[in-house]
C-alpha cells in the first residue's frame, strides 16, 4: 500500500482494517493518528447507494426521499465523503 501523503510503502502488519473512504474520514476524526492510504486501483471497490419509494408509501416517504436530493442534504453527504447521485 502507498501513502498518498508520504509516498512510501506501508507494511501489511500496520494495516489493521480496510474500509470505504467515508468511514475512514469519520474514523480519523475520532482517532487522529490513523493514517488513510490508497490501495491499488485494481483492488479498489465502490458502492452505489440508492433510494426507492414504493407506490403505496405515504406522502411523507416521498417527501423524505426528495429531501435527500436537496442541496442542503447533498452538502452533508459531501462533507462525509459521498459523491452526488
Amino acid at each position: 500500500m502507498r501513502s498518498s501523503e508520504h509516498d512510501h510503502e506501508i507494511p501489511l502488519e500496520y494495516a489493521d482494517f480496510l474500509t470505504y473512504c467515508t468511514n475512514a474520514v469519520a474514523a480519523q476524526k475520532e482517532v487522529p493518528h490513523l493514517k488513510v492510504v490508497q490501495i491499488p486501483p485494481q483492488l479498489q471497490v465502490g458502492a452505489r447507494y440508492g433510494i426507492t419509494v414504493r407506490q403505496s408509501a405515504s406522502p411523507a416517504a416521498q417527501t423524505f426521499a426528495k429531501s435527500l436530493l436537496a442541496a442542503d442534504a447533498q452538502a452533508v453527504f459531501k462533507r462525509f465523503g459521498f459523491g452526488q447521485p
